[in-house]
């Protein structure tokens, strides 16, 4: 996920990403636990445990 997180962040336009250690977040942690990684947009899971880099972009765009 990092390596498609940091291509996100190279393209042009705005966004707000940010990552969340969920051993330091306890609502997360209980969210999520078994969901790692999770990407959520807008707040809605997206994917989990393998991101899918096109259908990241298609939902970005």
């Amino acid at each position: 996920m990092t390596s498609v997180l940091a291509e996100l962040r190279d393209l042009p336009g705005t966004r707000v990403l940010t990552e969340i250690d969920i051993d330091i977040d306890p609502d997360a942690q209980r969210m999520y636990s078994d969901q790692i990684p999770v990407l959520l947009i807008d707040g809605q899971v997206h994917n989990f445990w393998r991101i899918d880099r096109h259908r990241l972009m298609r939902a970005l765009s």
